[in-house]
């Protein structure tokens, strides 16, 4: 669920419409997340959306971009 408003003092709204809306339209939450909608969901919402390869947490990085090029 999205919420979107140029108008920067509705932000407080817009969240408690989106998180509202979401909650009742899920009826179990997905463990992961749309990455490039993340705003200030903490840290355990990031670990649960990437799961294992938690960003620098990735042992692949070192093989298949140790230069950190894709970043």
């Amino acid at each position: 669920m999205v919420g979107v408003d140029p108008d920067p003092a509705r932000k407080d709204m817009i969240s408690a419409w989106a998180k509202a809306t979401g909650r009742r339209s899920i009826r179990t939450p997905p463990e992961g997340a749309y990455v490039n909608f993340m705003m200030e969901e903490g840290e355990d919402r990031v670990r649960a959306t990437y799961g294992r390869t938690t960003p620098g947490s990735c042992e692949d990085q070192e093989r298949y971009d140790p230069l950190n090029l894709f970043r």
